[in-house]
């Protein structure tokens, strides 16, 4: 076991990618810090494990916010959050006797906090995993002037870390075009978010045919395009039932939308699930998922390691998406699913061909899903970070 870490990040993306799995068997003292940003859980929390098990937890102040009036809330909340995670990181050291050699987050607010506790000599190390893009928006007087000096504070950050993991190339790209300079001298690494297959207990029962949706309701995620499909999708396929589950800010527009298709009896919103074994049986179940992004300037999937994606590969069940995340090139390559276009008559002509070849492409999905095992991509980048000996 490597010694110690602090993991920062914003609920409900703590183990995304397995991340949070991997700390607890490869450390052997993990503090995790979880941030509520919108309301999915209702408190910030820590939890401090040694060895793989809980041995402290506690709740945070926590100010919640309708998930619809975040961005206006963006700045202060993230003030709050380095004040918070400062104070509680020498909390820690105080109560706990805990140095971490290792502070890792994927944000720019969270990056300053372990830069500034590196200067206190609190942590040894600080790890920027970059996860995303926020170009500055053409509209909008207040949300110009954050970003703005969002990406001040970014190339802060960036020049700042120890260390810089990517989750994909594009994202080192764009990232290097606007926040760096190009000379890394090894500091920077491509991580992408790893994988595990997921067997579930006993076999499923026949559901016939489903066609499935993980993500939030909001239209940049192609549930329009899923939902105005279905009339021809039935044609096709008489049998096929439609399950979404999430929330969003456009449920209730979907919802209507379906019942104007005449095809509603169809479709399943079975909201948010917050059972993560309970979602992956019902996933798993699927005969293939979508994740039919809409390919449009400002889409920031465009920069992203999609989780929806990666779960329906753990999951084994083909994908059916867009030409919009980077990992939608690889899916076609190796057969994981079919890439399209955004289009109804390419939607539906995939539906078919992948539930007719269904063992086919699930074979595939599991293939790809060993290439991005999680604990051999965090061994390889956590072997090339070096940090001085306790």
């Amino acid at each position: 076991m490597m010694n110690s870490i602090c993991y920062v990040n914003y609920a409900p993306y703590g183990n995304a990618g397995h991340i949070l799995d991997y700390l607890l068997n490869a450390f052997d003292t993990v503090v995790y810090v979880s941030f509520v940003f919108h309301p999915v859980e209702k408190h910030n929390y820590v939890q401090i494990y040694r060895r793989g098990v809980l041995s402290g937890s506690f709740c945070l102040p926590t100010l919640l916010v309708p998930r619809k009036h975040v961005h206006y809330f963006a700045s202060l909340l993230s003030l709050l959050t380095a004040v918070e995670l400062f104070c509680l990181s020498i909390y820690v050291r105080l109560k706990y006797k805990i140095k971490p050699q290792i502070f890792l987050a994927p944000n720019a607010f969270l990056i300053l906090v372990g830069i500034m506790l590196r200067c206190c000599y609190l942590v040894d190390k600080v790890i920027f995993w970059v996860w995303d893009f926020y170009p500055i928006p053409r509209k909008g007087f207040y949300k110009k002037i954050f970003f703005k000096l969002y990406w001040r504070l970014d190339k802060l950050c960036t020049r700042g870390a120890d260390f810089l993991w990517f989750i994909n190339e594009r994202l080192l790209q764009v990232r290097r075009e606007i926040s760096f300079e190009s000379d890394l001298s090894g500091r920077c690494s491509i991580v992408p978010l790893g994988m595990k297959l997921f067997s579930p207990a006993g076999d499923s029962e026949p559901r016939g045919r489903v066609l499935g949706f993980v993500g939030m309701l909001k239209r940049s995620q192609g549930v329009e395009l899923l939902v105005n499909a279905l009339p021809a999708l039935v044609k096709e396929v008489p049998d096929i039932r439609v399950e979404i589950i999430g929330t969003g800010p456009d449920q209730d527009y979907f919802k209507n939308l379906a019942g104007k298709t005449m095809q509603d009896q169809r479709i399943n919103f079975k909201g948010f699930i917050e059972s993560e074994s309970q979602m992956r049986r019902i996933v798993s179940s699927w005969d293939a998922a979508v994740a039919l992004y809409v390919p449009e300037e400002g889409n920031l999937s465009a920069f992203a390691d999609p989780s929806k994606v990666k779960l329906y590969l753990e999951c084994t069940v083909p994908v059916i998406m867009t030409n919009v995340p980077v990992i939608a090139e690889e899916i076609g390559r190796k057969k994981a699913g079919i890439v399209i276009d955004y289009d109804e008559t390419a939607l539906v002509c995939a539906v078919k061909k992948v539930f007719t070849e269904n063992s086919f492409y699930r074979k595939n999905c599991k293939n790809m899903v060993s290439g991005y095992d999680y604990c051999a991509v965090y061994d390889g980048a956590f072997t090339r970070v070096s940090v001085p000996a306790d």
